[in-house]
């Protein structure tokens, strides 16, 4: 069994929670069938999910964790590289809100851009380096990027954190 998928399945048993990266989306959603999700089980850095794959992933009532800002830095090798089936299906965002799936986004860095603005900025756009539309149906409202951003670890596209005097959170210190 391949590690994604023994994961899913030994989190789900073991009563934790348990994420798998998207290269093994087909395989986890099957374990997780199999075994059962708990509540906080998210599919990490979902890339290509296809229409099938949201709506299992919408039936096991999974997270998805998207980097939106590799359709503005990545997005041209994209369209020469990857199969054009795909393409529609490369970090998705309005849809699986559309479907009720929870959906926090992250820039991925050190591997993605740094600044949450950009990654934002490429939700909203969805446009490549060089200009062409990467999935036009799945830009966002550039309230509904933000949000993704700011919910909390284990509840991705929930609620954006609070902070306050007291309370343990991630910061991130911004000049504009």
């Amino acid at each position: 069994i391949p590690a994604a998928a023994e994961r899913a399945i030994a989190g789900s048993r073991s009563g934790r929670r348990a994420l798998c990266e998207c290269g093994a989306l087909a395989l986890a959603l099957a374990a997780w069938g199999e075994a059962g999700s708990l509540r906080g089980a998210r599919v990490e850095n979902g890339s290509v999910i296809t229409p099938e794959a949201a709506g299992r992933i919408a039936e096991l009532g999974l997270f998805v964790v998207t980097q939106p800002g590799f359709a503005a830095t990545r997005g041209d090798a994209y369209l020469a590289d990857v199969d054009a089936l795909d393409i529609p299906h490369l970090y998705r965002c309005a849809s699986l809100v559309q479907m009720g799936i929870e959906v926090g986004c992250s820039t991925d860095a050190p591997f993605g851009e740094l600044d949450p603005w950009r990654a934002m900025h490429a939700a909203v756009e969805r446009r490549t380096e060089l200009g062409f539309d990467l999935g036009a149906g799945e830009r966002l409202t550039p309230e509904a990027a933000l949000g993704p951003f700011l919910s909390a670890v284990d509840r991705p596209g929930g609620p954006a954190r609070r902070i306050a005097k007291g309370l343990t959170a991630d910061l991130c210190w911004l000049d504009e």
